[in-house]
């Protein structure tokens, strides 16, 4: 059968509490029938509960003051009904206080008020107290749309990342002019849902852009229901509200057709490629690339896990570096400075804030999209290396390392707490070898001829 609790249990005090109509009860382990080996939940609770139904007996006797708390127990639910915190708890200290002393230490009105008199001009103090009628709360200032989301959006920079904030400076526009900039933001209710939705879905865009602006103003909603204290709309989470988002399968490219497209690339954007598909990094990783990550003369490269960089105890991993990567990065790195890869002016390759409405400047990005296009015709994306990698290994000895060219978090509670260093060196030289078998051949032919006998 399940355990009946009637207190509340309290470890770290070593006792039981309770609130009751505004008072607050506690029982301490030391005050109750059992053991010290029992001063816990289990071997405790049936004596607390025995403890809490005397406690309540003894306080559902008749009081004498019981017609003077009766005034003052509807204030309190009034004013925690209406968020009146300062009201409620001043009732709340006012009701322990007529329920715990004598009859005789009550002011003259209140002895009066339980006796039934009428006489209210005895105490000024207690007569406000128990004579004024509950009012509404004071109602906040009028804010219009504009206003709120400028706030909403400073509280989200608080938490985004740079390039984040410059997304949702972009949305933040949108907004405005969906929503009107000068309308009261009280006037977001179930009507005005409805109609964002259908606005939404006739913009010509992706299912999932929609899906994140449509996450984006609910947000909005939300934090500006509970700040400006409007009714939150019922339909905000209507599940017909929403787009279905197609999940293609990626089919694994065999690697002539990517050595071919890389060919005619110039040596620095075949340099980016091969960084992601050889160590699974991103645009940022490639432009935050500093030298003490790498070892050129070893081949190797040591780096976070992408999307758990910021973590304290997430294991760095090992990379093997392949013969074209090292031979691309001696080539393209930098002459001095901690950071590895710089643009053509000797600045950083990505660098990004959070004033104002956000900056954000990805040379990486825009060299590739300059040299290949938009979206639509370049026939691959730096992202779509990273898969590559990942694919190669899928259907190997090597699968279980696949995470780390996805970037992908921890998903264990065992992975999540771990430190150290992943050494995923042998995969990728196992991959070098699919990619190059008659280089890596000859190379490896070469340094045996080479070994002294």
């Amino acid at each position: 059968m399940p355990r009946t609790y009637l207190m509340n249990f309290d470890a770290g005090g070593k006792r039981w509490r309770k609130t009751y109509r505004g008072i607050k009860y506690e029982v301490y382990m030391r005050d109750l029938p059992v053991t010290p080996a029992q001063w816990t939940e289990m071997g405790s609770y049936q004596a607390a509960n025995d403890w809490w139904k005397g406690k309540l007996a003894e306080i559902q006797k008749a009081h004498p003051h019981a017609r003077v708390a009766e005034l003052v127990q509807p204030r309190i639910a009034y004013a925690e009904r209406h968020g009146m915190t300062d009201e409620a708890n001043a009732n709340k200290e006012l009701l322990a206080e007529v329920l715990n002393v004598s009859s005789a230490e009550l002011p003259p009105l209140v002895a009066k008020i339980s006796l039934g008199g009428t006489d209210l001009a005895d105490s000024a103090v207690w007569a406000d107290r128990f004579a004024r009628e509950p009012h509404e709360p004071t109602p906040k200032p009028t804010v219009n749309i504009g206003t709120a989301l400028n706030e909403w959006f400073e509280v989200k920079k608080i938490r985004a990342k740079a390039s984040s904030v410059v997304m949702l400076s972009s949305y933040l526009d949108m907004f405005r002019a969906m929503l009107g900039e000068e309308v009261p933001v009280s006037s977001i209710d179930e009507d005005c849902v409805a109609k964002l939705f259908i606005r939404f879905h006739e913009r010509e865009a992706a299912a999932a852009t929609k899906r994140k602006w449509w996450m984006y103003m609910k947000n909005f909603v939300r934090h500006a229901s509970q700040r400006y204290r409007f009714p939150l709309p019922t339909n905000l989470d209507n599940r017909e509200y929403g787009w279905a988002v197609e999940v293609t399968e990626k089919q694994e490219v065999p690697a002539r057709d990517i050595l071919a497209f890389l060919q005619p690339l110039p040596d620095r954007l075949k340099l980016y490629a091969l960084l992601a598909w050889n160590t699974g990094m991103t645009n940022i990783d490639i432009a935050g690339l500093v030298r003490d990550q790498l070892d050129l003369d070893a081949g190797t490269l040591v780096r976070r896990r992408t999307k758990t960089g910021d973590w304290s105890r997430v294991p760095k991993v090992r990379y093997g570096l392949w013969a074209e990567t090292v031979r691309l990065l001696r080539q393209e790195m930098a002459t001095d400075g901690e950071r590895a890869l710089l643009d053509a002016k000797g600045k950083p390759l990505y660098e990004a804030n959070k004033a104002g409405a956000g900056k954000l400047y990805d040379k990486v990005k825009s060299q590739w999209r300059d040299t290949l296009g938009r979206h639509s015709a370049r026939p691959y994306t730096l992202k779509d290396f990273r898969d590559f990698g990942s694919m190669l290994l899928q259907n190997s000895d090597f699968r279980s390392y696949r995470t780390a060219w996805l970037g992908h978090s921890p998903g264990s509670v065992a992975d999540r707490h771990y430190s150290g260093t992943e050494n995923v060196v042998a995969a990728c030289r196992w991959m070098e070898q699919q990619i190059w078998p008659q280089t890596v051949a000859e190379d490896q032919s070469r340094k045996a001829a080479e070994e002294p006998i």
